[in-house]
C-alpha cells in the first residue's frame, strides 16, 4: 500500500506542492517524511486500529497532518508528542458531563436517565459504543453547531476530542469493537473516562471559557488548543488537491449566528474555512452512513461486530 501512494503519479504532485511550501529545512524534512514515510520520530499518521485502513485513507491522512503542520505547527507538535491519532467530532452540548463523567454511548446515556443532547446517529436499539476516526476530515464533519433534529441541546459551537491510541491498546478496561463502515472507524464500547481525552479543539474564541472548565474538574491533562488551524488544514489540503465544490454553510466549528473576527481568527479566515469543507464530501459521508444504519435496522447494536475485544 504505501508504495502505492509514494508511486502515484498525483500524490507526487501533492507532496511537491506541501513541500514547496514550508517556510524552513526542518519544517521540510518533517512534511517530507511524513507524506512519504507516514510520520518520524515513532509518530505515525496512521493508529493503526481503524477500519477500513486503505490506501485512499493514508492518502488523506498523510496530505492532512502535514498541511496541519504548515498551518498551526503548535497544535501538531501537541499531537505528535503525545501522539494522539483518534478523533471525535460532537458540540459543545457535551462538554460538561464530557469533562465530568467522561464519554458517554448513547445507549450508556439513556441507561443513566439522561438526554442525548449531541444528536449521534442511532438506530431503534441505542448504540453501545463512542465512534472514533483517525481522519480528521471525517471527525470534523461532526463538529458542528447544529445537533440534529432529535437532540435536546442547543449547541453553540463545534469540538473536536483527540485520545491516544498508544493509551486505547495498553489499558484492557477500555473495550474496543471494529465497526461494519465506509469510513475509518473504531467504536469505544459504554464509556471512555475523561482522563483519557487529552486534547480538545475549539474555535479560538471558546477557549478560556473550556479552559476554566478544564480546570474547574481538574484535569490538568487535557490541553484545549485552536481549531482554526486544523480547519485551514483541510482546507489546505482540499487547494492542493484541486477541489472546486465548496461549500458555503460556515457553521462547522463556528458560533451560532457569528463569526469571530478576532486577531487570530479574521473574517479572511471565516471565508477560507467555508470553502474549505466540500459540500458533495461530508454529504457522502452522511449518504453512506445513513445507508448502512436503514441496511441494520433489525439487527441490535451489538450486532455490528462480534469481535469485541480487550
Amino acid at each position: 500500500m504505501i508504495g502505492d501512494i509514494i508511486s502515484n503519479n498525483e500524490y507526487k504532485r501533492y507532496v511537491e506542492n506541501l513541500i514547496n511550501r514550508a517556510p524552513n529545512e526542518e519544517i521540510k524534512n518533517k512534511v517530507t517524511k511524513i507524506l512519504l514515510e507516514g510520520g518520524y520520530d515513532k509518530f505515525t499518521v496512521n493508529s493503526n486500529i481503524t477500519t477500513p485502513n486503505n490506501e485512499t485513507y493514508e492518502k488523506e491522512r498523510r496530505l492532512i497532518y502535514a498541511s496541519l503542520l504548515l498551518t498551526d505547527p503548535q497544535t501538531f507538535e501537541k499531537i505528535k508528542k503525545r501522539n494522539l491519532t483518534l478523533f471525535h467530532g460532537t458540540n459543545s452540548n457535551a462538554l460538561k458531563d464530557m469533562l465530568n463523567s467522561g464519554m458517554q454511548s448513547e445507549y450508556e446515556i439513556i441507561k443513566r436517565g439522561k438526554e442525548v443532547l449531541t444528536g449521534e446517529f442511532s438506530r431503534p436499539k441505542p448504540r453501545n459504543f463512542i465512534s472514533f476516526t483517525d481522519n480528521l476530515e471525517i471527525a470534523l464533519a461532526y463538529a458542528s453547531v447544529k445537533p440534529s433534529a432529535k437532540a435536546k441541546g442547543n449547541s453553540s459551537f463545534g469540538l473536536l476530542v483527540a485520545i491516544s491510541t498508544e493509551d486505547i491498546l495498553n489499558n484492557d478496561n477500555i473495550l474496543r469493537t471494529h465497526i461494519y463502515s465506509d469510513i475509518p472507524e473504531i467504536g469505544i464500547i459504554n464509556h471512555l473516562p475523561q482522563e483519557y481525552i487529552k486534547m480538545i479543539a475549539v474555535p479560538q474564541c471558546k477557549i478560556k471559557e473550556v479552559n476554566k472548565l478544564v480546570k474547574k474538574y481538574k484535569l490538568d491533562g487535557i490541553e484545549v488548543v485552536p481549531a482554526e488551524g486544523i480547519i485551514n488544514a483541510i482546507s489546505l489540503m482540499y487547494n492542493v488537491r484541486g477541489y472546486k465544490e465548496y461549500s458555503d454553510d460556515s457553521d462547522c466549528l463556528l458560533i451560532k449566528g457569528k463569526r469571530d473576527e478576532s486577531k487570530v481568527f479574521t473574517s479572511e479566515d471565516i471565508k477560507q474555512i467555508a470553502q474549505g469543507m466540500r459540500a458533495g464530501r461530508i454529504k457522502a459521508i452522511y449518504s453512506k452512513l445513513k445507508e448502512k444504519i436503514k441496511g441494520n435496522d433489525e439487527k441490535s447494536s451489538n450486532e455490528i461486530s462480534k469481535e469485541d475485544e480487550r
